[in-house]
């Protein structure tokens, strides 16, 4: 069956691609059966492909969704997932840097700019940075790593630790 895209719900258009390509066979069979309705609408090899594109493309946002929408998920899993999406529109962006995709690579470099800007919000504020500082797998080291690719400041990534301390002894120091 094929699902239809619905803009008030996550990954829709990631599933109805999905299920076209899961189908195509049934969707091969029924253009040619009503041409003259869907003449103009039949699917191309290339077609095929770019939906193929499609689908490889949002299948990493289909995963991010899952693991924020999980009742595990917490301040320290956004920013993990921003930098797991930053990476995969980085990694869109080489391999469509030759091809003829300008639209891909136009949307590609949009959601970098995106992810910045939440990444930038999110670094504003304390708890979330202390949310990750806390987490036993990453630590301050993690900021480290980030820094590069989100061209901080070396002020930047010094003002992380007297930020937790901070929120440390103003909201979660137990006064004796």
């Amino acid at each position: 069956m094929l699902h239809r895209n619905n803009a008030t719900r996550w990954n829709t258009g990631y599933s109805m691609l999905q299920s076209m390509i899961r189908n195509g066979d049934a969707v091969d069979v029924f253009g040619p059966r009503h041409p003259e309705q869907l003449d103009e609408d039949r699917l191309s090899v290339v077609d095929w492909e770019q939906l193929a594109d499609a689908v490889s493309i949002l299948q990493p946002f289909h995963y991010a969704t899952l693991c924020m929408e999980s009742d595990f998920s917490g301040l320290d899993n956004i920013l993990v997932e921003l930098d797991f999406l930053r990476a995969t529109f980085t990694s869109v962006l080489q391999k469509y840097h030759a091809n003829l995709h300008l639209h891909i690579r136009r949307a590609s470099r949009e959601g970098i700019v995106i992810l910045d800007e939440y990444w930038q919000w999110y670094n504003e504020l304390s708890a979330c940075v202390a949310a990750e500082v806390l987490h036993p797998a990453y630590k301050l080291e993690y900021f480290m790593v980030v820094v590069d690719k989100l061209e901080w400041t070396e002020q930047q990534l010094q003002d992380v630790k007297p930020r937790v301390q901070g929120l440390w002894l103003t909201k979660y120091m137990p006064v004796s």
